[in-house]
């Protein structure tokens, strides 16, 4: 009896269930937390997701960029198409070349909170690229599996810069997804 007792003691400390845990298992989705954030991340894939739920995948492989989340609540994020024009003067480029140059570029930084009960992260803009978006708050779902995560911008209309891709007033969802490096 006193065999049988241990074994079973035994089995249940190993087990998660003796201390009200479960193990993740491999491709499971992680709860989204500062802490499960924190780290730098690089962009792997940059998607729109149509109304009918057609994915694009406007830039292709042809994307670059970086997420910085830090334990005091800041972060930063770039990122862009690789291929950006460069001007022939770059002591004085054209305004042709300077817009070529933006097109398809995005950056800020400020801070965040993660709302885990929604998997969501709320970057709280700072500064920016793009004046326009300094002091608002950018809601994202958030989606971490592995060592990747998805942050999806809610469906919005879709912008200039992807009008080859979405027709003037279409709602899409842009979902960026990052690797932890």
């Amino acid at each position: 009896m006193k065999k049988v007792l241990m074994i079973l003691l035994i089995a249940l400390a190993a087990s998660s269930v003796a201390f009200g845990q479960t193990k993740m298992s491999k491709g499971a989705v992680e709860p989204v937390s500062k802490k499960t954030l924190l780290g730098t991340w690089h962009l792997v894939r940059f998607e729109l997701v149509r109304a009918d739920g057609r994915v694009q995948e406007p830039f292709g492989t042809d994307i670059s960029g970086m997420l910085v989340y830090l334990a005091d609540g800041g972060m930063s994020v770039v990122w862009g198409r690789k291929s950006r024009s460069v001007p022939k003067n770059l002591s004085n480029p054209t305004a042709v070349e300077l817009a070529k140059m933006v097109e398809n570029f995005d950056a800020y930084w400020g801070t965040f909170d993660v709302n885990s009960e929604r998997s969501q992260v709320v970057h709280h803009v700072k500064g920016a690229f793009e004046p326009n978006v300094v002091g608002t708050d950018r809601t994202r779902s958030a989606t971490l599996k592995n060592d990747l995560l998805t942050l999806a911008v809610p469906p919005s209309e879709c912008w200039w810069d992807l009008a080859n891709y979405c027709a003037p007033g279409e709602k899409i969802e842009a979902r960026l997804t990052w690797r932890r490096r």
